[in-house]
């Protein structure tokens, strides 16, 4: 699959359905997530993230600024100390550049990360 690099006056429908039932199809045992990045631009990332049920995203910081939309599933977000999230299709979470956070999947699931950096 093809990443869309955005420019000046785009307009890109992107179908994301499909992309996400062909990361959930590339996972298994070995390697319960993976990640597509389907729009790159100036300052912008937009990436597909699947987790298989019980897979985990380790404590990290992004560089810039991040959104989490939810689409598939249910993913349990940890930030700092006492705040969590259960993030579930339809929700969103804002997270501040260098916002300390890991992430476990509670059920096979796929969320949207937006990235805003540089």
């Amino acid at each position: 699959m093809t990443t869309i690099a955005l420019q000046e006056n785009s307009f890109i429908p992107i179908d994301i359905e499909p992309r996400i039932d062909a990361l959930l199809a590339q996972s298994d045992e070995h390697s319960a997530s993976h990640a597509e990045t389907v729009v790159k631009g100036p300052g912008l990332t937009v990436t597909i993230v699947v987790l298989r049920s019980g897979a985990s995203m380790h404590e990290h910081a992004g560089a810039g600024d991040a959104v989490l939309i939810g689409l598939r599933g249910w993913v349990k977000v940890h930030g700092g100390p006492g705040s969590s999230m259960d993030l579930r299709p339809g929700q969103l979470l804002a997270l501040g550049a260098e916002s300390r956070h890991r992430a476990r999947a509670e059920e096979d699931s796929a969320f949207l990360l937006v990235l805003r950096h540089g």
